[in-house]
């Protein structure tokens, strides 16, 4: 395996990178000393070629909408309880990509998620019910 095809493979491994590398915004010598997969200037180098390839990512559609319902079950959310679960509702179709941009960025604002069921028409993200407000926030600022 060549040192090119050793670093898209380790990039693939963690999203995070990926991601990142798709949206433009990695220091490519940095990367490279991070994933620690060849000489620094080859694996950069690779990146780089590496990054040029991928498509940017989308943004929602505007006909996404967003809505909160305090009790999971009265929004017909995946099975949680409801007394401790509230439901974050997205219709219309945000995109693969950018509902996990929304989950991410949910679980590094420790945001404890109980449910997710995502399909093309209507999505929903059951949360504990003292996150919910910070978590319509997160998604609503995500897929919108």
């Amino acid at each position: 395996m060549s040192t090119a095809e050793r670093a898209r493979r380790a990039v693939r491994d963690q999203p995070f990178l990926f991601r990142s590398l798709q949206a433009g915004v990695l220091n490519y010598r940095a990367v490279a000393r991070y994933l620690e997969v060849g000489d620094e200037g080859t694996v950069a180098s690779a990146l780089r070629r590496y990054a040029e390839e991928l498509d940017t990512p989308k943004r929602s559609s505007p006909s996404v909408r967003v809505t909160f319902h305090r009790d999971a079950t009265a929004a017909e959310a995946v099975p949680v309880e409801s007394e401790t679960a509230s439901a974050i509702v997205v219709r219309g179709d945000p995109g693969v990509e950018t509902f996990v941009t929304a989950i991410d960025r949910l679980l590094i604002e420790d945001v404890t998620v109980r449910g997710l069921s995502y399909d093309q028409e209507r999505s929903v993200i059951a949360v504990s019910r003292d996150d919910g407000p910070a978590a319509l926030r997160l998604v609503e600022e995500s897929v919108v």
